[in-house]
């Protein structure tokens, strides 16, 4: 898309089906998110979008609240996959953020606003070394940290 510009969709969803959208996030982030569609709506997407995927929704259940679920496998090598829940649009500025044990930023892996469902991510620390890693989960006023050992 135009880095300067919005894409506006609307649609009028049918016979109660669930649709969802899935953004493939540009620029090297290593996720991508679902959107749920039903009924008769519209959504605008900014230009950070680089690919749509429209399919049938696989899951009708909104999460009930914001949570980070235990990284699997942990320990791990050469990745883990890190799951989190955002339970409502309220348009709440989300990261999902990896630190070493002395506290620097080593990776930011989800920094904006993050639609309502699960989101799974699978992080691969290239070029880093074995050791103790947090990744901590900020959604609103909620923060969530869990210990990830990356084993070489």
């Amino acid at each position: 898309m135009n880095p300067h510009k919005t894409l506006e969709i609307q649609y009028d969803i049918q016979n109660n089906e669930k649709w969802e959208i899935i953004l493939v996030i540009a620029n090297g982030t290593k996720w991508s998110a679902a959107i749920p569609m039903n009924g008769k709506k519209k959504i605008t997407l900014d230009s950070d979008i680089e690919k749509l995927i429209l399919r049938k929704s696989q899951s009708t259940t909104i999460p009930q609240n914001f949570s980070l679920h235990p990284a699997y496998p942990n320990p791990f090598n050469p990745s883990t996959t890190i799951s989190f829940d955002i339970p409502d649009a309220t348009n709440r500025n989300t990261s999902l953020h990896i630190y070493d044990i002395t506290g620097k930023l080593v990776e930011a892996l989800v920094n904006g606003t993050v639609p309502v469902g699960t989101h799974t991510i699978t992080w691969d620390p290239k070029n880093l070394s074995s050791g103790l890693y947090i990744v901590q989960l900020k959604a609103g006023n909620k923060t969530f940290n869990q210990k990830l050992t990356f084993l070489k």
